[in-house]
């Protein structure tokens, strides 16, 4: 299973790549984030505070990052039984923009125990694609 946004935001790279490199922009961008603790480095784990989760934060490993290009944020259950990962991409653009895509794919063997409890994140990926581009372009 994958959901997945992409948009074109009138801002370099780097620029992009360093909004979303920093946990305490995510509330300005992202409609259902309540604040994120935690460091944006490879191997790291985060606290993601979520409207969208009532019982606690959630927790995710920063499993790749490279710089001004892509960050990876994995979760699920020991062994890959269970695996969850979003991936926040930047692409520049020849004309001195960027191409932001957000995307979050499921898997594993035990994948069908969960597979009806996961919302259709196709609304909030479109929401925090057109978040993060007001919030950088409106700088």
């Amino acid at each position: 299973m994958e959901y997945q946004s992409k948009i074109i935001i009138n801002a370099p790279c780097e620029q992009v790549f360093n909004a979303i490199s920093n946990p305490l922009n995510f509330p300005h961008f992202d409609p259902n984030c309540i604040k994120i603790e935690g460091i944006i480095k490879n191997g790291q784990v985060l606290r993601i505070h979520s409207r969208l989760h009532s019982n606690g934060p959630v927790k995710v490993r920063i499993s790749a990052l490279v710089k001004n290009h892509k960050i990876v944020w994995e979760s699920g259950l020991p062994l890959g039984l269970y695996k969850r990962e979003r991936t926040f991409s930047v692409f520049a653009k020849d004309d001195h923009t960027a191409e932001f895509k957000i995307q979050e794919v499921f898997g594993g063997p035990l994948f069908w125990l969960f597979e009806n409890r996961i919302p259709d994140m196709s609304k909030q990926f479109q929401l925090i694609a057109q978040g993060l581009k007001k919030f950088l372009e409106s700088r």
